[in-house]
């Protein structure tokens, strides 16, 4: 992630980052037997989007991330909430050899939530099979396509706004497109994880262009939307949005997944 995600731009997906839905988790949960006695790994977790709620559910989650400014949102978060059991950690995928050096195989789970595409994949699998406890897995989860992607008419209407600001496509789906799924799938079977389960969860909310605006922020480097053109770019966004605001509120759905990579290779737990 790096200097992408610092500054307003990690203050911003704090605000306008939604954790991952209760429904998904408890099924992760639920199908991983999870318990107060579990150690969990959450790798890029930002500002708690997966370690917050999951921490409620399991021992301890220690939640890494290479951002410091992320890390920081997660700690005033954690604070505020009273949660004692999420411990956040400055690092990369990268690090994850002098983790598994410290902790072994002693992760029930290991969760990395809408980050997995900015890192190496064939990394992570490999590392995380060597923190893994036996029976425990590696969960990928996405919550969708990001917004401007959906054919919905105010979605339809903010990409071609972002093109136009940005003078390019905007096409990436960060990993959240099926066909990246069934690679991951594919991927974490070569290395050997079994079974690999996909899960889905789909669900909506109600927005509006100042939700719009924050997430979009939270999304993009500071330098995108410099500071003296936000003004700008905030009222060009809701010109763009008010023919879909008039009609009645915007509608977000969402299809999170998580894909559940059961780890056999280590040892059984002696908890």
């Amino acid at each position: 992630m790096g200097s992408d995600f610092a500054g307003s731009t990690a203050s911003h997906y704090a605000s306008f980052r939604r954790d991952v839905p209760d429904a998904l988790l408890d099924q992760i949960v639920s199908r991983l037997a999870l318990s107060a006695r579990d150690r969990v790994l959450d790798l890029g977790c930002g500002t708690g989007q997966v370690a917050v709620p999951l921490a409620a559910r399991v021992g301890v989650v220690f939640a890494l991330d290479p951002e410091p400014d992320m890390l920081t949102e997660l700690r005033a978060r954690v604070r505020a909430a009273g949660v004692v059991n999420v411990l956040p950690v400055l690092g990369a995928d990268a690090d994850l050899r002098p983790v598994t050096q410290l902790f072994g195989r002693c992760f029930a789970a290991i969760t990395v939530a809408n980050a997995l595409h900015w890192m190496d994949t064939d990394r992570v699998f490999q590392m995380s099979a060597q923190l893994l406890r036996h029976a425990g897995a590696l969960v990928v989860i996405s919550q969708g396509p990001p917004m401007w992607l959906s054919e919905l008419p105010w979605a339809r209407a903010l990409r071609g706004y972002l093109e136009d600001w940005m003078g390019s496509p905007v096409t990436a789906t960060c990993g959240t497109d099926i066909a990246t799924v069934h690679e991951r799938r594919d991927a974490l079977a070569r290395h050997g994880f079994e079974p690999v389960e996909l899960i889905e969860h789909t669900y909506a909310n109600d927005i509006d262009p100042d939700y719009v605006a924050g997430h979009l922020y939270s999304a993009m480097a500071e330098s995108v939307v410099p500071f003296e053109r936000r003004r700008e770019f905030e009222s060009g966004l809701s010109d763009v949005l008010a023919p879909q605001v008039a009609v009645g509120p915007l509608v977000e759905r969402i299809a999170a997944t998580a894909l559940i990579a059961v780890c056999r290779n280590g040892q059984p737990s002696r908890s």
